[in-house]
């Protein structure tokens, strides 16, 4: 169970950091691509957005390792 804890922990928080850059980039093109949204939109948003692929894809590789698949 211990195991299944984990990956649906990594995966509530590869959805989170997932919203919270989509939200940031979509400041950025709301703005009009205004040059102080550069930081909050490019700059922290498409990081945000790499974390969470990389946990997404983590979650996927433990959740197979767990059922047998790999």
């Amino acid at each position: 169970m211990n195991a299944a804890a984990s990956v649906d922990r990594l995966l509530r928080t590869a959805v989170v950091l997932a919203i919270v850059g989509l939200s940031c980039l979509l400041i950025f093109l709301l703005s009009g691509f205004a040059a102080w949204s550069v930081g909050i939109g490019i700059f922290l948003g498409v990081p945000l957005l790499m974390v969470a692929l990389v946990l997404y894809v983590l979650v996927v590789i433990r959740d197979l390792r767990r059922r047998g698949a790999l």
